[in-house]
C-alpha cells in the first residue's frame, strides 16, 4: 500500500499569541543552537483543515529529580 506523509516538526520552541493585521495569530519561535527562527503556527495549521485522520501531538520535556537529588 503506497502512503504519502504531511507533517510538520518544530524543536525546542515556544508558541505565543500576536496581535496582526489578520487577526490574532498564533506565533512559534524555535531556540536552536546558533539561531532562532520564528514562523506562523496559524498559517501551518491552516494547512491541515479539511483534512481527515489528523495526529495532533503537542508536547515538552522536564527533568525528573533522582532519588540521590
Amino acid at each position: 500500500m503506497a502512503k504519502n506523509t504531511m507533517s510538520t516538526k518544530f524543536v525546542k520552541a515556544m508558541v505565543t499569541e500576536e496581535d496582526t493585521d489578520n487577526g490574532k495569530q498564533l506565533i512559534i519561535t524555535e531556540y536552536l543552537k546558533d539561531e532562532t527562527k520564528v514562523y506562523n503556527l496559524t498559517e501551518e495549521l491552516v494547512k491541515f483543515l479539511g483534512v481527515e485522520g489528523i495526529s495532533l501531538t503537542i508536547a515538552t520535556d522536564a527533568e525528573l529529580k533522582s532519588i540521590e537529588d
